[in-house]
């Protein structure tokens, strides 16, 4: 089953960028993602990406 999440800044450019302290608080704690796991992601405009988390924070991901 594929989790999809959503972050609205997001378009090709995008290099790097972080989920919000509750939406990280649900990767890390609830779905228990570590860095170097991938997970799928939209923006609401119809684009899908791929992206790898690198840091886990308190507050971020």
């Amino acid at each position: 089953m594929t989790q999809l999440f959503y972050h609205p800044d997001l378009d090709n450019s995008t290099i790097q960028f972080s989920f919000d302290k509750e939406e990280s608080r649900h990767l890390v704690r609830v779905l228990r993602k570590k860095e170097g796991d991938e997970v799928h992601i939209t923006n609401g405009k119809g684009d899908l990406f791929t992206a790898k988390i690198i840091e886990i924070g308190s507050k971020m991901c």
